[in-house]
């Protein structure tokens, strides 16, 4: 759970915004939305789920589920060592999920701006 202790969403907001992350719009984000699409679109991808909900103290409070397919279960002392070990060193591998597209858990390449500062000024 992720909480903000902002001044949250009105009963409106808060039942439009779950309702884009439980069915994102095929066409893409509407306006002012494109976070929570984004998370929605990415929740599907590996097959959790996303709902917001009103803070314990205010705010919002985002819930995210995933399936028992992409955690990995460690007892106290694993996570203990997996936090002071080097980079790289003793890496899990990605688990799989039957309903996962392919290249979930792969690395892209880093994204190069097609355009300049300059360019995107015009």
């Amino acid at each position: 759970m992720v909480t903000d202790d902002g001044p949250g969403l009105s009963v409106t907001d808060l039942a439009e915004a779950n309702e884009l992350l439980a069915d994102p719009p095929p066409g893409g984000p509407p306006v002012g939305r494109a976070g929570l699409h984004a998370a929605a679109l990415l929740a599907a991808r590996c097959g959790a789920q996303v709902s917001l909900r009103p803070g314990s103290r205010g705010g919002t409070a985002a819930v995210v589920l995933l399936p028992a397919g992409l955690v990995t279960p460690t007892t106290p002392q694993q996570a203990t060592a997996s936090s002071t070990r080097e980079p790289g060193e003793n890496e899990l591998p990605v688990p799989t999920h039957s309903g996962l597209p392919p290249r979930l858990g792969v690395a892209d390449p880093p994204l190069t701006p097609t355009t300049t500062a300059a360019e995107d000024d015009r």
